[in-house]
């Protein structure tokens, strides 16, 4: 188990990562649906959602060379069974929340915005789930944090500097032999949105 978040820096190829900053800005539609922590009622902050087409060879690719680094890390098999867009622009708060409740699945958010000033602030922060302890990472583009999904964590929205909008990928993954136990199980709560990526 990690003890703390382990941070990757340049994460993808330079070639690679404008590809997907380009994807995520200039080819598909940002929307005002999600929210950090289940479904809202009422007035809560939510931050803006991305509904890509789950087909895009960019989204995989870089799934893939992200898995390759976190394997030095996790040191078991591992398979994609999450992406997750988010955006935040200024006063767009963000509540701690988990990605799932299994603890071997695990959740890299990396980074996207291609500059970024760390005054903006945008900190990843997350809280390990037996000591309490609260880890902020700051927001520089081509990095990312990995962390236990069931960690409790949230990204912090941009500060009142910028008016440039804080956007992520959270590529979460889970050990092939529980994969393989939560696909044998139709009542299981994940399985729809697993099922989606295996």
């Amino acid at each position: 188990m990690l003890e703390k978040p382990v941070i990757i820096k340049d994460v993808l190829e330079v070639d690679l990562f404008q590809d997907l900053w380009l994807e995520m800005n200039k080819y598909t539609k940002w929307s005002l649906t999600n929210f950090s922590y289940g479904k809202r009622i009422g007035d809560q902050q939510v931050s803006w959602g991305l509904m890509p087409k789950n087909d895009s060879i960019l989204w995989y690719k870089a799934a893939s060379i992200i898995k390759l680094k976190l394997l030095r890390h996790l040191r078991q098999k591992i398979q994609l069974c999450k992406l997750h867009f988010n955006a935040q622009t200024r006063g767009q708060i963000s509540e701690f929340h988990k990605d799932f409740d299994e603890e071997n699945c695990w959740t890299f958010v990396l980074f996207t915005e291609s500059e970024w000033n760390t005054q903006w602030g945008g900190e990843f922060v997350s809280q390990h789930s037996i000591t309490g302890e609260y880890f902020y990472v700051p927001y520089i583009p081509n990095s990312g944090a990995l962390i236990p999904a069931h960690w409790h964590h949230y990204g912090m929205s941009p500060n009142a500097i910028t008016d440039k909008a804080r956007t992520t990928i959270a590529f979460s993954y889970m050990a092939v032999d529980d994969i393989d136990k939560l696909l044998n199980d139709e009542n299981h709560p994940l399985i729809d949105k697993v099922r989606k990526f295996v």
